[in-house]
């Protein structure tokens, strides 16, 4: 049974905890079963009282239902309830905000419109980083892709599909045909959003891009899973195979390269070997062997195909052996003939 607790303040707060932020909504009935299940024996009658008073001051709104009077905090004044946070907090949700926003659908990402402004808020207060937004720009690791264009209704039903374990049917690409999908997880790769489903009752998970796909229902049916799509993107599985085995990849590298390998890892069974640092200081022209286990994607034979200029692949053959008949086919599309 509920503990009666006398004291209307924790009461108060505790309700205000409660209440979500339009469109979502709530009713002093279920603010009540709510209060009771955190100890406090109140009732609706009580209730709709506390929210009356506290309506003006905290920025909720109201609409007549069927069900009573539905509650909210208003989009406008949502953040007058959020605790305070540092600037530097709020520093890094602005950053959040602008690097993020074109990867979330617009209805999901706008509840998070009461941190945001409360974020902007502390900056422009903020006498030492009111101005870092503008200072800090994140560039990509090749040419600047604007992220593509997705459905908005399409991209809600696919994540609401991921987080409630709801199965989908979909169009996908030019095919008019419906395909009965498991939403397992999705990743940012590049500028693409990228969802892991499984298909039917395969087994397998199967990558799709989410502006590929052309319709989406969202059907009642659930489906058990424990995917981690972390552990899952760490497997290497996310690239396109060439080879299922991890392979010992051996590389000569200069320039750009071997600044990038002695600065950072890719794994750690990375290993860089320089046998002129112990004679002679070493040169941006002098050559370094890497060693690194990797799964041999198309991924990984672009990255040394656009990097060739400073980078000699040595082992294994396999992999040795796709790279120069890509760089031999390239140079055909120059004019450029090889023997």
């Amino acid at each position: 049974m509920p503990t009666a607790k006398g004291k209307t303040l924790p009461r108060i707060i505790n309700m205000m905890q409660l209440i979500p932020i339009t469109p979502r909504w709530t009713t002093a009935k279920i603010l009540q079963s709510g209060l009771e299940d955190r100890g406090f024996a109140v009732t609706k009658r009580t209730v709709e009282r506390d929210l009356v008073e506290v309506a003006d001051l905290f920025g909720l709104v109201s609409s007549d239902s069927p069900d009573g009077y539905k509650w909210s905090y208003s989009r406008k004044r949502a953040d007058i309830y959020l605790p305070s946070i540092s600037a530097e907090e709020a520093l890094s949700l602005q950053l959040v905000e602008h690097h993020l926003e074109d990867y979330f659908p617009k209805e999901v990402f706008s509840q998070l419109d009461a941190i945001f402004k409360k974020s902007k808020d502390t900056l422009v207060r903020s006498e030492l980083l009111h101005s870092w937004p503008s200072k800090i720009a994140s560039l990509p690791h090749v040419l600047a892709f604007k992220p593509l264009n997705i459905d908005a209704g399409i991209k809600l039903l696919i994540t609401q599909g991921i987080l409630e374990q709801r199965k989908l049917e979909i169009t996908y690409g030019g095919s008019d045909c419906v395909h009965l999908i498991s939403p397992l997880g999705m990743l940012i790769r590049d500028t693409k959003l990228v969802l892991i489903c499984y298909f039917y009752d395969y087994k397998e998970p199967r990558h799709i891009l989410f502006h590929r796909v052309n319709s989406a229902k969202l059907l009642t049916e659930t489906f058990d899973t424990d995917f981690d799509t972390l552990k899952y993107a760490q497997t290497g599985a996310v690239g396109v195979l060439v080879n299922a085995e991890v392979i010992d990849v051996k590389l000569e590298v200069k320039g750009y390269v071997k600044d990038l390998f002695q600065e950072s890892a890719i794994n750690e069974s990375q290993k860089v070997s320089d046998e002129n640092a112990l004679t002679k200081s070493t040169t941006q022209n002098d050559w370094v062997s890497v060693s690194i286990k990797l799964a041999h994607t198309l991924e990984l034979e672009n990255w040394l195909m656009g990097l060739s200029d400073h980078i000699i692949v040595k082992a294994p053959e396999q992999l040795k052996a796709r790279v120069i008949r890509r760089i031999i086919k390239s140079l055909g599309h120059y004019g450029i003939k090889t023997e």
